[in-house]
């Protein structure tokens, strides 16, 4: 890769995943680590709409699969291609249910519709017109977060965390108003079952799995809260709360890094795409 092409690459690492905060908050899905990255890539092409004053939304994007492969900094083999083309198919087939304003649940899929060609290295999606409301043109009351944040993480648990940290944050960050510290601390407390939820983990073979508190904390905390303040622009700190021995509510103190950590982070994450630093 030459000096232009490094360039480019973190240029689009650094584009921004914008998303509204009841997308976030309010969505429960079972994801791999490989959909919710390109997820987040998704997210973070979308361009403004054409025609607000008619409901009209640029739906329609296409990628280079070789780009693609450098930005995430995955390794190349054989399979690569048929693995992309898996996981743009299990957005297209995967829904979930979202709940609008209205109270009414909608099942939705990321991917409408995708299109891929070896010969040319083009791969094309559209987005499920569902979604325009709460990724396009958002006025307030969204969250957003540079690419580069996630692209390194390695547990599922770990990019879903991230983004409810983020929204929490940028939802009590507002508050403080402008004569507050720029990186005040925040703390969202959150009953244990309601996160279980969120997470889909009061279900299917992670309901037995993951049941026991302990379990819970060193498989989906822990592990989440490594990567987040060693690969992500933010820090994070939980306690339980008890309610006399069993754990009923998780408290989450959360900060965000100054400039100085964040552009070591970005620099990190760049040396761990690039294959340049050691592995997470």
């Amino acid at each position: 890769m030459n000096d232009y092409e490094k360039s480019l690459i973190e240029k689009d690492r650094n584009y921004m995943v914008v998303k509204a905060n009841d997308l976030v908050l309010k969505s429960r899905y079972h994801y791999n680590v490989s959909q919710q990255k390109m997820i987040a890539f998704i997210c973070s092409k979308i361009k403004p709409s054409t025609d607000t004053s008619k409901g009209q939304f640029q739906l329609e994007y296409e990628f280079e699969i070789s780009d693609y492969i450098r930005l995430m900094g995955i390794q190349s083999s054989g399979s690569i291609y048929d693995e992309i083309k898996a996981t743009l198919k299990s957005l297209r087939d995967k829904s979930y249910w979202l709940e609008l304003d209205n109270g009414d649940e909608t099942t939705v899929s990321w991917v409408d519709k995708a299109t891929t060609n070896k010969k040319s290295g083009l791969a094309k999606y559209r987005i499920d017109p569902d979604f325009a409301p709460f990724l396009f043109d958002l006025r307030e009351k969204y969250l957003s977060y540079g690419l580069i944040n996630i692209l390194n993480f390695t547990s599922k648990y770990s990019i879903r965390i991230y983004e409810l940290l983020k929204a929490q944050y940028n939802l009590k960050r507002s508050q403080y108003g402008k004569q507050r510290s720029e990186t005040p601390t925040i703390e969202w407390t959150v009953d244990l079952a309601e996160l279980r939820h969120i997470l889909m983990l009061d279900e299917g073979e992670e309901k037995n799995k993951l049941s026991r508190y302990p379990d819970f904390r060193r498989y989906v905390l822990e592990i989440s809260q490594e990567e987040i303040n060693e690969l992500s622009d933010i820090k994070f700190f939980f306690e339980p709360i008890t309610k006399g021995r069993k754990t009923v509510k998780i408290k989450f103190i959360i900060r965000q890094k100054d400039p100085l950590e964040r552009l070591a982070t970005n620099v990190r994450n760049c040396e761990l795409l690039d294959g340049t630093g050691n592995d997470v």
